[in-house]
């Protein structure tokens, strides 16, 4: 029984301060040039979050003026958007395992120029070159 209660108030306790941490933002407002805390207006927003799940309000969504809702139209958009990222992802992990192989073995300034310059240039700096090239390749 430990073992559960243990374990129970652990993942109470995650899911308090996740909601603690999501709600700061609207903990939080500024009146009259002061930074003054509204709590009763978190408790508010999850209540009405609470009743929205009861009634089936709360998977809503206005897409222009049309009202839509997100348990039918979340699944379309959900298997097209894993079709491209698998699809995405296969082609990479096979250009990727191909070219490592390839290159493995074989030692060339070229190659070591490339790997050496990828292995220094930071991650982020990588991803806004792929997309600047993906979007000029497109």
């Amino acid at each position: 029984m430990g073992f559960f209660k243990k374990y129970t108030g652990a993942i109470f306790a995650f899911l308090v301060l996740f909601t603690v941490i999501l709600s700061a933002l609207n903990f939080f407002a500024r009146q009259e040039g002061r930074l003054v805390m509204q709590p009763k207006f978190v408790v508010d927003e999850l209540l009405s979050f609470g009743r929205g799940l009861c009634d089936g309000t709360t998977f809503d969504y206005l897409a222009g003026k049309t009202s839509y809702d997100m348990r039918e139209t979340l699944p379309g958009f959900f298997s097209t958007s894993l079709k491209f990222i698998m699809s995405t992802a296969l082609i990479s992990l096979v250009i990727g395992i191909g070219l490592g192989i390839l290159f493995a073995f074989r030692r060339s300034r070229l190659v070591e120029g490339v790997l050496d310059f990828l292995h220094i240039t930071p991650d982020f700096m990588l991803a806004v070159l792929l997309q600047i090239l993906s979007i000029a390749v497109y």
